[in-house]
């Protein structure tokens, strides 16, 4: 079964019944209900976090696995019977449903936050399609030598007359928003112009990146500028955006948007780097909560910043 580490985590915590379900909790002496904080109705175990609860009874029958509620009294016992089918491939999906019947228990317990069926059914399969993507050894190879750029760790002053251009996300999730920094800098380092950007939202962070880059490139287009480097530290987005593969998704859309300007640009290249040396574009992505919408120049520029623009140059 090939799935993501996290997941592989859950199943094991929820088969061999460490889980912090309420139950789990009260018997460690935490002073909580026992009561499932989903539907209020059961005491919350793993078996009925993830299968029997009336919520997630509904998302196995949208998923069309309806759910015995006689049939098995532990995690265990239920996710062995569906092993012995034989699928492969459901089994992972249904390992990522009860992945994301937790996500959507835990944004219950911490954010307050109801998910619908859909919203659980959607992050299940998104999720498990991009991590699959990640790990294509065809994909892998769009990093090939012909991208030698790819993995900088140290950033590095853009080749003559070329620009450089430098974008990093930020999420804020106790605010429900999120924001992004754009850095371009000319052949000699110096800061030609940054831009944040702060919105309403509640993205991954990989359509947040996507959304900067897809920002990045129309900056680029609106200007008609020419020999471009841009950089991000996500692999994933980088991948996505070199590849031609189709995903139906809110990512996906993005990622086809962004492939088609990059392919309407003159001498536009998309590198993968570090996260060190993506340090400038994480500095003004953090501060875009408390500039929205701004340009930053080198007259305006606040002090750390300014310092970590010096240290880069030389």
């Amino acid at each position: 079964m090939i799935i993501p580490p996290k997941v592989l985590n859950l199943l094991w915590r929820a088969i061999t019944d460490s889980l912090p379900t309420c139950v789990n909790l009260v018997t460690k002496y935490v002073p909580i209900s026992a009561q499932c904080p989903v539907c209020r109705t059961q005491p919350e175990t793993a078996i009925h976090a993830l299968v029997h609860c009336s919520f997630a009874a509904d998302c196995w029958r949208s998923f069309g696995l309806p759910v015995n509620a006689a049939a098995s009294s532990s995690f265990g016992g239920w996710f062995e019977s569906l092993q012995q089918t034989g699928d492969n491939d459901q089994v992972c999906k249904v390992a990522m449903l009860c992945w994301a019947l937790w996500k959507s228990r835990n944004n219950t317990v911490w954010n307050k936050k109801n998910s619908s069926v859909n919203d659980v059914l959607v992050s299940a399969s998104i999720t498990l399609d991009h991590w699959r993507k990640a790990q294509d050894k065809f994909t892998l190879s769009s990093l090939s030598p012909n991208n030698s750029d790819d993995g900088a760790e140290l950033w590095t002053k853009p080749a003559n007359n070329y620009i450089k251009i430098n974008i990093d996300a930020a999420l804020f999730h106790h605010e429900d928003s999120y924001g992004f920094g754009i850095v371009a800098r000319d052949d000699l380092g110096k800061l030609i112009e940054a831009r944040t950007c702060y919105k309403a939202g509640n993205y991954s962070a990989e359509v947040v990146e996507e959304l900067g880059i897809k920002e990045a490139l129309s900056w680029i287009k609106s200007n008609n500028w020419q020999k471009v480097e841009v950089e991000t530290d996500s692999l994933l987005v980088v991948q996505a955006i070199r590849s031609d593969h189709n995903m139906s998704s809110t990512f996906g859309l993005i990622t086809k948007d962004c492939h088609a300007l990059l392919l309407s640009l003159t001498d536009v290249n998309l590198c993968f780097i570090k996260r060190s040396a993506n340090q400038v574009a994480h500095a003004v992505a953090r501060h875009a909560r408390f500039l929205p919408g701004c340009s930053i120049f080198e007259y305006n520029v606040w002090p750390d910043l300014q310092a970590l623009l010096y240290s880069e140059c030389f």
